[in-house]
């Protein structure tokens, strides 16, 4: 048998020592070039990151300070919530918390967690590889194959996709708890959920498909053996902790979105959702990615396992249909099988179509988005899920004693697989689409093939599982052992990455001496900073990004901002302000929101009518100047002059809530 027929004992200490080891020795290896600068240096750039250590730092200083107003996190001011706008990180946080308090700096705990999340990811998967009853030296495969796999290296950017340590140990230990009904396991469930729920919402909702999916194949145990009153006491009180700790996370979601429940476009689906394509594209940091053409990429979808996992995973999965097909199945009548044949007709020509809705997001068959029929996934469903339901119910009847013998798989690996399948197709725009519109909260995630975290396991699960299968035909434990380290080593070389970068970022010391001038007034109630856009910046919103890093010097609540959403009164602002500062209604707006200041970045207004007119703005629009320093000026909003028989301009609501735009994160 392919898959293990039984789970194995716990490893000893010193294996889990060795495991570390391996693991850290790796990382140390692949991140060795930019070792030097954890201190001053953000890895891999100053996009996502600086962002997601602002969200660390806002939760390490609401933790230092008291959890009030934890979610009212200071940007996109008056907004509500707006913690809520993207992950709240708050394990994290928690963890950069105590090694600033140890004098380590916010930059370097940063790139700690970081580096140290890949030891921690590979051992978590070898454990639970090594307890489901493979050998160790194919456990230790597939903790690498899991841990430095091409989709970990394209988020290396996203720190709360990175953080992953506890989803292997999450879906078996919910197995362990569903197999056997005892107090212990239902705490052990109940600890390792918990940490998993507080490492981000994106994982912390994404988890719960793979553990329903662990339900539904453990249901029918479940019903043949009726637990007894301690069992339904230990589940039931799993069950209520977990949806205590899923209630504290999600509820101040739920109030951020109440009654405007985010709701993705059909076209950031096709450009964030998984394809087939998407399987066989590696990474760009992957040795080997840059052969692959640039013009088939698409976003965080590079979701190849590498050239040996992949190899060894179809040797798993072609010894596993070898051993369980039944080929004793029942005559199949011609017409019928015709009537099969076109039903799986109807449903690949559905699986397809909906490939191209995919597709034609990228460059080289854009040209052609205009002739596939349909302007969304939901003609393609309905084929697939005809022809689909067509093909089940016509082979019904062909099943006396024949089909795939899947009851007899290990239960923990049948789940597993189960959980991998429901992840893959719901990381398909296809289906995410549909499902979107019916699973609360769903709708508002960006990246379908996100949920290949998941996906990735399974089919590093199924990779250990091959290696194993080709070692046990070696007779000799010598070749096994030669046999295996070689493996690894090809396992090492497959999946090198190339130079990570490491750019440049200034410590809280080194910044621009405004930020220490402003974290000494308390007057100043909330900040707008100008100009928007930096000169020559990647993104307009990376500006923005750098001025809430500077805004950790002070904590004042700032207008300005950057998340997975941009809240409506953000992007009115940004519409009519400021050329080079608010005038008219937009200037208005800022006052009835309760604006106190103005800080305007000189040294970035090139153009001599920019300074014209910020000199002839301070002299005619009710402010003082109250700071002026190396370039960097602020402006205190007086109350407005006011002229005979003038009318209020018009504004935006006064009470902002987050709109339907995406970020471009």
């Amino acid at each position: 048998m392919a898959l293990p027929t039984a789970p194995a004992p716990r490893p000893s200490a010193a294996a889990h020592l060795l495991a570390l080891l391996l693991y850290g020795g790796l990382t140390l290896l692949y991140f060795r070039p930019d070792l030097h600068g954890l201190g001053d240096h953000l890895v891999p750039n100053l996009g996502d990151p600086l962002f997601n250590l602002w969200v660390l730092k806002w939760g390490a200083h609401k933790l230092r300070t008291g959890l009030a107003g934890l979610w009212d996190a200071p940007i996109f001011y008056p907004a509500r919530r707006t913690l809520a706008y993207s992950d709240h990180l708050l394990g994290p946080a928690a963890l950069v918390a105590l090694l600033t308090a140890l004098q380590v700096s916010p930059i370097a705990a940063y790139n700690l967690l970081l580096l140290g999340s890949f030891p921690l990811c590979g051992w978590s998967a070898w454990y639970v590889l090594a307890r489901s009853g493979l050998p160790p030296v194919a456990a230790v495969f597939g903790g690498a194959a899991w841990t430095f796999s091409s989709f970990r290296w394209e988020q290396l950017s996203h720190i709360q996709l990175i953080l992953a340590a506890a989803v292997p140990l999450v879906l078996w230990t919910f197995d362990r708890l569903l197999a056997e009904r005892t107090w212990r396991r239902a705490a052990l469930f109940l600890a390792v959920y918990a940490i998993h729920m507080t490492g981000g919402i994106y994982l912390a909702y994404m988890v719960h498909l793979p553990l329903l999916a662990l339900v539904v194949n453990r249901l029918p145990d479940l019903r043949r053996r009726r637990p007894s009153r301690r069992e339904l006491a230990a589940l039931a009180a799993a069950a209520a902790g977990a949806a205590g700790v899923a209630a504290a996370m999600f509820q101040p979601y739920v109030l951020a979105w109440r009654g405007s429940g985010p709701r993705r476009g059909v076209g950031e689906l096709r450009i964030w959702g998984a394809s087939v394509l998407s399987y066989l594209t590696p990474d760009d940091l992957n040795l080997y990615g840059a052969a692959w053409p640039d013009s088939y990429r698409r976003p965080e979808n590079a979701l190849f396992a590498g050239f040996l996992p992949t190899a060894f995973a179809a040797v798993a999965v072609v010894e596993v249909w070898r051993r369980l097909r039944d080929r004793a199945a029942a005559p199949r009548p011609p017409g019928r099988r015709v009537a099969a044949v076109a039903c799986t007709a109807l449903a690949a020509a559905g699986w397809l179509l909906g490939e191209l809705h995919t597709w034609t997001k990228a460059p080289p068959l854009a040209e052609f988005e205009e002739l596939v029929p349909g302007g969304d996934y939901d003609l393609p469903l309905g084929l697939l899920l005809l022809g689909s339901a067509g093909w089940v119910v016509l082979r019904r009847p062909w099943r006396r004693g024949g089909g795939v013998r899947w009851r007899e798989l290990e239960p923990w690996w049948r789940g597993l697989l189960l959980a991998g399948l429901a992840c893959l197709a719901l990381s398909q725009p296809i289906l995410f689409d549909r499902a979107a519109r019916l699973v609360p909260g769903l709708g508002g995630m960006r990246v379908p093939a996100r949920f290949h975290v998941f996906v990735s396991f399974v089919v590093a699960a199924l990779a250990a599982a091959g290696l194993a299968v080709l070692l046990a035909r070696l007779r000799s434990p010598r070749g096994r052992a030669v046999a295996g380290g070689l493996a690894l080593a090809a396992l090492a070389i497959d999946l090198t990455p190339r130079r990570i970068d490491a750019p440049p970022l200034r410590p809280e010391d080194e910044m621009p001496p405004v930020y220490s001038w402003l974290a000494g007034r308390p007057e100043v109630r909330a900040l707008l900073e100008l100009p928007w856009n930096e000169p020559g910046a990647e993104h307009p919103q990376l500006r923005d990004i750098r001025l809430m890093y500077f805004g950790t010097r002070h904590w004042r609540p700032l207008v300005n901002g950057y998340s997975g959403y941009f809240p409506a009164h953000y992007d009115w602002l940004r519409g009519r302000c400021c050329w080079p500062a608010p005038e008219g209604e937009a200037l208005a707006a800022l006052r009835r929101w309760g604006v106190s200041h103005v800080l305007i970045h000189t040294r970035q207004l090139r153009r001599s009518w920019q300074r014209q007119a910020l000199a002839r703005w301070e002299g005619t629009a009710g402010v003082k100047r109250v700071y002026a320093r190396e370039g960097d000026v602020v402006f205190r909003l007086l109350h407005a002059p006011s002229s005979p028989g003038a009318q209020p301009p018009a504004g935006p609501p006064p009470a902002p809530v987050p709109g339907a735009a995406g970020a471009p994160r």
